[in-house]
């Protein structure tokens, strides 16, 4: 971020005298990083200091304080607190836009940035905003100075937001429009970061870095969201750069930050609505490169309108693999010898109802690598599928490139470089270059986790001894720190309740998600049953719809089928997350119920339910489940007793993975001859 945004502290700001922009307020976590020190001082201060200012609104949980009470204390107290024009302005478009219209509001702050770049004066409606048409006027200008705006990306313009642009244009006078927009940009990433579909800086550099992207090249995002992909193929050169989304409110964000970067020069930037996978493949030129981080799991993506679509070369995608189609789509999109990067589900690599897709992709020489990639949560992070059309000037490669998850984006640079320039002996060791006759088997599995173990020969000597030892220090660890549980001569005898007596009583709330809960596609992340059942962090998207359920820290989620795992308690990381169709959440109130102590007991009533389920029964009935009635302490007691067992069977999850990874290395480096058998027979020792 450029300095001069920070530098202009006492600018001042104009404001028209008919129309006053709200108080600007800011919440402890914007009083904590104007301040720069942690949300725990901010507390603290609140609790030591009587002259705290207030809470103006906002809720117990995330009260808002005025802007100017705040930096009168902070002045007062002599502690350091910075607040820039753009800060300023930033907390009043938050005091005066509902939250779920702010992305519409970045959006038009981006178009009227753009136009103040474009003109050597201000339109008329931003001079006088409290004129009666100036909504009018500005979309007039709009389209006479941003012609690359199409029609359905003009932003919408709400009366209370004028007075704001005013300002903006006072502080562009003094920063310049494309720093002001990355600052507003910025905020509004880290306040929705949950919710946004964006693709992270790192991966956007590593999938332009894979694709090749180069000077003059065209390169096509067919599901852009707010731009980043296109932002890093631009900073690689590229001249032509296309996009395409769903959402209006992230497709006009993406253009503003595309045109603001600068990368319109010759007119080769567009952004448009749209659904990619309906609306079809775009027209010629075809591009160079295609870029693409699609939506998972969605279901209607449109499968029975496209059954004949020209574009399933490789195969009509099930209902439930949608990211195939995506494959296919973005193929049909590039030129032939012209390469597609996406990110795919790791799912989506071994699924059994996408194999005959993944076998012709294959067998044609069009798919050429999955790299993966680690994961944000518990689960695992998705994989980067490496295609190119092919041209039928070459035969197709013999082998593919899979690479595990690294954390480290330069080991996955430079596996790719390694094996695109048939450099093979100078892949990453953890590389794997596989026989595409290997792959081709009855599941057609790419997953990388399961080919870690190919080893190029004497590799498994050389990996055998570390595994072992580690798999000789976690049973020495397994045995040292086994939970122990008293055993009294009369077991405890406990009265009992059920969850819906409590639910009754007002101690906990027990909530379904609404039927009408859809999983296809949005910009909010949703917990699903299949997440659940991995133990992974939410998969699923879903949009905003009325009484919708967002998880909370403390929560125990549940599956309704005695087949899926469960129960969990959720935790900070799932804060603001999308309960999913087929679950179950129960809300315990903090003062009389302990979420591990309910969460291990539901976990037992499932299991004897499971035992009792038959194929044409497997609900559970959790209103019935039994719930012991204990105080509050005591409930915590068995709450950690149930979370030492739960460990316990992570490590010994842990312990089965290392044991059949020692026993595939011992088989590999036997059968390659870098392992003989011992001269004492084998004795364990």
């Amino acid at each position: 971020m450029s300095p001069e945004l920070f530098e202009s502290a006492e600018a001042t700001i104009r404001e028209p005298e008919a129309t006053r922009t709200p108080e600007a307020t800011v919440s402890a976590a914007d009083i904590a990083r104007l301040a720069e020190v942690g949300r725990a001082a901010v507390s603290n201060w609140r609790r030591r200091f009587g002259d705290f200012p207030e809470p103006v609104a906002g809720t117990q949980a995330n009260p808002l304080f005025e802007l100017d009470e705040v930096r009168e204390w902070f002045a007062r107290h002599d502690k350091p607190f910075r607040v820039s024009p753009g800060d300023r302005l930033w907390q009043r478009i938050q005091a005066t836009v509902d939250d779920i219209r702010l992305g519409d509001a970045v959006g038009l702050f981006g178009t009227c940035l753009l136009l103040l770049k474009r003109t050597a004066r201000r339109p008329h409606a931003l001079e006088n905003p409290a004129g009666d048409d100036a909504a009018g006027q500005l979309h007039a200008a709009l389209r006479e100075h941003v012609p690359e705006l199409p029609a359905e990306l003009l932003p919408p313009v709400e009366r209370p937001w004028l007075p704001l642009l005013r300002e903006a244009a006072d502080i562009v006078a003094n920063t310049g429009a494309s720093t002001l927009f990355s600052f507003l940009c910025e905020r509004y990433f880290e306040l929705h970061s949950r919710w946004l579909p964006a693709t992270d800086r790192e991966v956007a550099e590593l999938l332009v870095e894979v694709a090749g992207v180069a000077d003059g090249d065209t390169v096509l995002d067919q599901a852009c969201g707010t731009g980043n992909l296109l932002l890093a193929a631009a900073e690689h050169g590229a001249e032509r750069l296309l996009g395409k989304d769903i959402t209006p409110t992230f497709a006009r964000i993406a253009l503003c930050r595309l045109l603001l970067a600068g990368t319109a020069a010759d007119g080769v930037t567009g952004v448009e609505v749209g659904d990619s996978l309906r609306d079809g493949p775009p027209g010629e030129p075809l591009a160079d490169a295609v870029l693409c981080s699609p939506p998972f799991n969605e279901r209607s993506w449109g499968r029975e309108e496209l059954l004949n679509d020209p574009r399933w070369e490789y195969g009509l995608p099930a209902r439930g693999e949608s990211e195939l189609a995506w494959v296919q789509h973005c193929l049909a999109a590039v030129r032939p010898g012209g390469r597609v990067v996406l990110t795919m589900p790791a799912a989506a690599a071994g699924r059994r109802s996408g194999k005959r897709i993944r076998a012709n992709l294959l067998r044609s020489g069009a798919l050429r690598a999955v790299l993966g990639l680690p994961g944000q949560g518990a689960g695992p992070g998705p994989d980067l599928w490496v295609l190119r059309r092919p041209d039928g000037a070459e035969p197709p490669p013999a082998h593919v490139l899979v690479l595990p998850a690294q954390l480290d984006p330069d080991v996955v640079g430079s596996a790719w470089r390694a094996f695109d320039a048939g450099e093979l002996a100078e892949l990453p060791e953890q590389a794997r270059p596989v026989s595409v006759v290997d792959l081709l088997d009855e599941e057609v599995d790419l997953s990388p986790d399961r080919h870690r173990f190919v080893h190029r020969r004497g590799e498994a000597a050389a990996a055998f001894p570390g595994v072992r030892q580690r798999l000789v220090e976690e049973l020495d660890e397994l045995t040292g720190q086994l939970p122990e549980l008293d055993h009294p001569e009369q077991p405890r005898r406990m009265p009992t309740t059920t969850i819906a007596e409590l639910a009754k009583a007002g101690t906990l709330v027990l909530h379904q998600a609404p039927l009408n809960t859809v999983s296809d596609a949005g910009e909010l992340p949703m917990l699903t049953a299949e997440d659940l059942r991995t133990d992974s962090g939410p998969s699923g998207r879903t949009s905003r719809t009325p009484g919708m359920l967002l998880i909370r820290p403390g929560d125990v989620v549940l599956s309704l089928s005695t087949v899926d795992a469960g129960p969990r308690v959720s935790t900070s990381a799932e804060e603001g997350v999308v309960l999913g169709p087929r679950l179950l959440l129960l809300r315990p109130s903090s003062d009389s119920l302990d979420p591990h102590f309910v969460a291990g007991f539901l976990r037992h009533a499932r299991n004897r339910a499971d035992h009792r389920a038959t194929s044409k029964s497997s609900r559970f009935d959790i209103r019935s489940a039994g719930i012991p009635l204990l105080n509050l302490a005591q409930q915590r007691e068995y709450g950690r007793a149930f979370q030492r067992w739960e460990s316990l069977q992570c490590r010994v999850h842990r312990i089965t993975d290392l044991a059949e990874t020692l026993v595939r290395l011992g088989v590999l480096g036997l059968a390659d001859g870098s392992l003989l058998p011992p001269e004492d027979g084998g004795r364990a020792g």
